[in-house]
């Protein structure tokens, strides 16, 4: 007989009735404790010493400050730094660096013999982060170039040494910081060389817990590539090292990513906002009440723990200050040292639950529970006192509630009282401007949990039939079914899937390998429309939410959860949750100099087709299409302009034409502001404001307000100055003045200059009257190259600047937006690609492929001077997927888009066409030379008109064998006698020139672009598809006139031999179809499938009567010849269809028709 499942609920009394509802007449404003909504287990609290080891040891009362620290707190963690004074010059070791330090970590040992030193690399030398942080020969840190194999045993050496002497390193990060460019890929390299340096030498290997994001978004980054890369099980968990406003769905955005990963996400930096920065004086309460709603936020999201940074005072403004003591002086505790005492206390292995507020937007919860104990923290920033009830939603208060709780106007200790519970409220006053931590213990009665309503969460253990499984009482609160082995399942009747039901979530724990959750139709063989995988959660009641989708299931059905894995237990699972959830885009647009990058992410959209609109404004009704069915999930528009603000949607449609838009994204394009990122100084600094205030992001000019800058008021050669470390192109500088009374006139007849690296003034310009309240200048149509931005006077008045803002771009640095890679397939074994690298020449270029649901793998490695690539030895009508990685000696690496496309079997027979007229034309004093009778073709641009360079070519294609109908692919190809790395174009032109008399003078005009290609610096023969205009032309008068240009402006000469020349002239290559070949019986073959007509002028009728395929699941794709895909449509519930091909071009066309299990392709041809 089946047991009786039970769970806690709340026993209230009469009493609690009563006060419950008295509560709710009387005050308006409550809080309610989710007692039983268990979310994340804390498992890391710790406190941080990673650079006061020497004052630590200098300090008079040090052992009785470690006490403080790390012996009263219940810090389970201690992060400490390696630092690259270990080995400044290769092959000098000077390990003894961290002596001062191991003294440290080894008293704090000695007081908390379980802690665990987390290794972090040392966050700087200046205080801003300006310096390199390793050595120069592991990292260069204006480069960014990175030996990984000698960071690996770099960070070997300092384990090592840390293990030799007893304070062995637990835990470790390869970077954080200023190094989050230290993408995954390299991370993963620096991991595996450290792990293999250290099972040589027989040393613990430490967990790895990366990375130490200085920046959330370069957190949510590094996350997508270690998904990419596939690499989550080099990692324990992830960190942020943020102590930044960080806004709140932020925290939100890259906790689901880390969780979706498998792994917990910390932060190792936060802070208690206590004293001042160098004299130990208590701050007003705000500051520690704005560092905790920032904690109530991020645990809110998700997050697993937290390091507390310097927890004693070393002078900067946002340190924690926790515990302060002058040089070689007696330390002392600070009020924020209380509050990190009692919340790190009351923390560790409890678990986070949610609470909700009423009527008090001032007030901010933060919850944890271990057993039957609850620790409350409520926030009040306003400047209103609440008597606030507090209740329970399904508990009873069993204890006194030990209050804890500070103001402006507490002891530094806080004060300490109790408030009596009744059933499950008690009503505490909640004082203005206050912390407050209640601590109470709370029971709950038992009932039977099946008996309550099952709406879309479905408690594990009411199922309606099993095999094999049993159950057992769960730590949070409910039975679970456990001792679940491969083969057992459990059944669910009747769940309702016409709502629209395409999530299933799990709430699963285990301690072995895991296994998968099988979900089917029917019966436990039935129709399998998801898998769920369970991985190792760390014990059998470690629980963690695991999530998939699935297809959308019509009626009602019986659910069935098949469990697979290996032999033994492979999990526990406590309860599911089915729900519909609505598709979405997710865009993210990021703006460069002319350009911008696109990229986005779908949730629950089974991807029929997808588009790229834009427009000016938000109004969706306007926008304009900007591309069409798109491929893959990025998209680079250059076709933008500086300073215009654009808004972007990315438009899908479903296998079932259901369309969803993104949110609309608003960016504008233009250059970076330079002067964020250099180092400001000036002639002299009055009033404690130094030259950086002026480069802070902050224009704003009210001297109070701590943002403007101020030189010396009686200094004859009064300058300010910005140096951006190196010569970048400066376009624009704009000037905020200081505002204020008169003070802004102080700035007149003023001078800015620009300076290059070596020395030399390469821009000036004088002003006579001051900025009201800014001025922008512009150094020219051209830019200017220079690295310093000076601003000098010699009146008497000081120079006073809110801001200064330099606009260009880098010269060194190719960036991280993804550049533009072309893939097509030219036969059905082999695929071309080509790609253009940009304004940097790479050193070198990775090819990486792979196939649906497949991870990248390497397959070739080109140098600088290859821009094509021929993948050949491929499957047949298989979808791959390019991507291509630039690596740059003295740069940051960058990937292309990703491209899919499909080859095909095709059968051509081919035919070469030799141009009947081509020749060049010059402009400027050349003019009106005809160079038709030359052995070569030149292309080229320049300053003045004189080196302007084209080609024209015109080919006959009359042959009476050859019609539109039978032309499949169209290459122009040219043979290269010289030139340098470029990107050509061929555009449309009319048929009105004569090589014999074309001029650039006479030349045609040149119209829309056809297409482009990267031509490397290899003499040779380079392609241009240019299938589409042809077929476009052919019906006119069947000659084709073409242009090659340098639109780009490169500034390169490249020459190609012509007509004219003996050998290598230019060819059209015409790819013919027997289009006799294909008929309507070709396909009626196939599972009964009928297509006619074929050929097909507009409506191609698809027939699937007396067909095998489940037409619920089956979908049609069409693919053009280059095995890009152009339409595609679902098929659900019928026996007939028609489909519109009436916008398609002419030509070959491959149709492909498959459901889960079977799929098919044939060709058919467009008229």
């Amino acid at each position: 007989m089946k047991q009786t499942k039970h769970y806690k609920i709340i026993k209230n009394t009469l009493c609690a009735v009563i006060l419950f509802i008295l509560s709710n007449t009387l005050f308006s404003q409550s809080i309610t404790v989710n007692s039983t909504n268990y979310k994340q287990t804390i498992d890391m609290i710790g406190g941080d010493m990673e650079r006061s080891s020497f004052a630590i040891q200098k300090a008079q009362n040090k052992e009785e400050i470690i006490q403080w620290g790390f012996g009263d707190i219940d810090f389970n963690v201690c992060r400490v730094q390696y630092d690259k004074n270990q080995e400044l010059v290769e092959g000098v070791k000077n390990l003894s660096f961290y002596d001062r330090q191991i003294a440290t970590m080894q008293a704090i040992k000695a007081i908390n013999p379980d802690i665990k030193f987390y290794g972090t690399m040392r966050s700087d030398y200046d205080g801003f982060g300006d310096d390199n942080n390793m050595p120069d020969w592991i990292h260069n840190y204006n480069t960014k170039a990175t030996d990984v194999v000698k960071y690996g045993i770099f960070l070997a050496d300092y384990c090592e040494y840390m293990s030799q002497h007893g304070v062995p390193i637990s835990i470790l990060s390869t970077a954080k910081e200023w190094m989050w460019h230290i993408r995954a890929s390299k991370a993963e390299d620096i991991i595996n060389t450290l792990y293999t340096e250290l099972d040589s030498r027989g040393i613990e290997k430490p967990i790895i817990i990366d990375q130490g994001f200085w920046s959330l978004s370069a957190g949510i980054t590094y996350l997508k590539d270690v998904e990419s890369l596939g690499t989550k099980d080099l990692y324990t968990a992830f960190s942020s090292h943020n102590y930044g406003k960080e806004a709140p769905e932020k925290w939100v955005e890259i906790i689901e990513r880390s969780i979706a990963l498998g792994k917990p996400m910390y932060d190792d930096e936060t802070s208690t906002g206590s004293g001042s920065p160098t004299y130990g004086v208590e701050r007003s309460m705000w500051k520690q009440i704005d560092e905790y709603i920032k904690k109530a936020e991020r645990y809110e999201a998700g997050l697993s723990g937290e390091v507390f940074f310097e927890i004693w005072s070393r002078g900067q403004d946002k340190e924690t200050r926790s515990i302060y003591f002058p040089a070689s002086g007696t330390g002392t505790r600070l009020r924020g040292y209380y509050m990190m005492k009692q919340f790190s206390n009351n923390i560790l292995n409890h678990t986070y639950l949610t609470s909700s507020t009423n009527s008090t937007p001032d007030i901010y919860t933060i919850t944890f529970r271990k057993n039957d104990k609850i620790v409350l923290w409520v926030i009040n920033e306003g400047d209103t006192e609440y008597t606030l009830p507090i209740s329970m939603d399904n508990s009873s208060i069993i204890s006194p509630v030990a209050t804890h709780y500070w103001t402006n106007n507490t002891p530094i200790e806080g004060i300490e009282m109790t408030y009596m519970a009744s059933g499950n409220t008690f009503v505490p006053t909640v004082e203005a401007e206050s912390m407050n931590c209640y601590i109470f213990n709370v029971t709950e009665d038992i009932v039977d949990v099946c008996s309550l309503p099952q709406t879309t969460l479905y408690e594990a253990e009411c199922y309606n039939d099993m095999l094999g499984i049993q159950t057992e009482l769960g730590n949070e609160g409910t039975d679970v079914v456990s001792n679940i082995e491969s083969g057992d399942w459990i059944k669910f009747n009747d769940i309702d899937f016409s709502t629209g039901l395409n999530k299933f979530s799990a709430r699963v724990a285990s301690d072995t390998s895991g296994g998968k959750i099988e979900l089917r139709i029917g019966s436990s063989t039935g129709v399998l429309i998801a898998e769920l995988d369970v991985d190792n959660t760390g014990g059998w009641q470690t629980w963690t939410t695991a999530t998939t989708a699935f297809s959308v299931v019509s009626g009602v059905q019986d659910l069935y959860l098949v469990f697979t894995g290996e032999t033994g237990s492979l999990f526990n699972l406590n309860w599911i949750n089915l729900e519909a959830i609505p598709p979405s885009v997710a865009l993210v647009a990021t703006p460069s100099y002319e350009l911008v990058s696109l990229n986005w992410s779908m949730d629950y959209v089974e991807l029929g087709s997808q588009n790229i609109y834009r427009n000016t404004s938000s109004d969706i009704a306007t926008r304009i299409l900007i591309a069409e069915n798109v491929s893959g999930t990025s998209y680079l528009d250059t076709t933008v302009a500086n300073n215009v603000t654009y808004w972007y949607w990315v438009e899908t449609i479903d296998i079932s034409s259901v369309t969803t838009n993104s949110e609309a994204i608003q960016v504008t394009p233009s250059a970076d502001n330079l002067a964020l990122n250099g180092l400001a100084s000036q002639s002299t600094t009055a009033y404690d404001a130094p030259a950086e205030r002026a480069i802070d992001g902050n224009s704003d000019g009210d001297f109070n307000n701590g943002s403007v800058s101020h030189t010396a008021p009686m200094d004859d050669d009064k300058w300010w100055q910005v140096d951006l470390g190196e010569d970048k192109k400066i376009e624009d500088i704009t000037i905020y003045n200081r505002t204020q009374s008169t003070y802004s006139e102080r700035l007149n007849n003023f001078t800015v200059s620009i300076i290059d690296s070596e020395n030399n003034t390469v821009f000036s310009q004088f002003f006579v009257d001051y900025p009201d309240p800014s001025i922008n200048i512009n150094t020219g149509t051209e830019g200017v190259i220079g690295q310093i931005v000076k601003i000098s006077k010699s009146s008497d008045e000081p120079i006073t600047l809110a801001e200064v803002e330099v606009y260009g771009t880098s010269i060194s640095n190719p960036g991280t937006l993804a550049f533009d890679l072309g893939a097509i397939a030219i036969s059905d074994t082999e695929i071309n690609l080509s790609w253009q690298e940009g304004v940097f020449e790479a050193d070198e270029f990775k090819i990486e492929r792979k196939e649906i649901d497949g991870a990248y793998q390497e397959i070739a490695s080109l140098d600088s001077n290859s821009l094509t690539f021929s993948d050949t030895g491929l499957s047949s009508e298989t979808i791959y997927i390019y991507r291509v990685l630039a690596l740059y000696s003295d740069r940051d690496s960058n990937y292309s888009i990703e491209v899919p496309v499909i080859t095909f079997n095709v059968d051509f027979e081919t035919t070469i066409y030799n141009p009947i007229e081509d020749a060049y034309v010059r402009g400027g004093s050349y003019s009106k030379v005809n160079y038709g009778a030359d052995v070569k073709l030149v292309v080229k641009t320049g300053d003045s008109e004189d080196y302007l360079r084209k080609t024209f070519l015109k080919f006959n294609l009359s042959d009476e064998n050859l019609i539109n109908n039978n032309i499949g692919r169209v290459i122009l190809k040219l043979y290269k006698s010289s030139g340098t790395k470029i990107m050509l174009t061929t555009s449309k032109i009319d048929n009105n020139w004569s090589e014999s008399t074309v001029t650039w003078d006479t030349a045609p005009t040149t119209g829309n672009v056809i297409t482009s290609t990267n031509l490397s610096s290899d003499t040779g023969f380079y392609e241009w598809d240019i299938t589409a205009y042809v077929k476009e032309q052919f019906d006119n008068d069947k000659t084709i006139s073409i242009s090659i240009e340098d639109l780009e402006a490169q500034k390169k000469t490249n020459e190609f031999t012509s007509k004219e020349a003996a050998d290598n002239k230019p060819e059209l290559i015409v790819s013919v179809i027997d289009v006799s070949s294909l008929s309507v019986s070709e396909f009626t073959e196939l599972n009964e499938i009928g297509l006619y007509p074929n050929p097909v002028s507009d409506v191609l009728t698809v027939s699937f009567e007396n067909t095998n395929l489940d037409l619920s699941k089956t979908k049609i794709v069409l693919y053009n010849i280059s095995g890009q895909k152009v339409l595609e449509k679902s098929l659900k519930d019928f026996s007939e269809r028609s489909l519109d091909v009436s916008q398609l071009t002419s030509g070959m066309y491959f149709f492909k028709v498959s459901d889960e299990s079977n799929s098919v392709i044939k060709k058919i041809i467009k008229l």
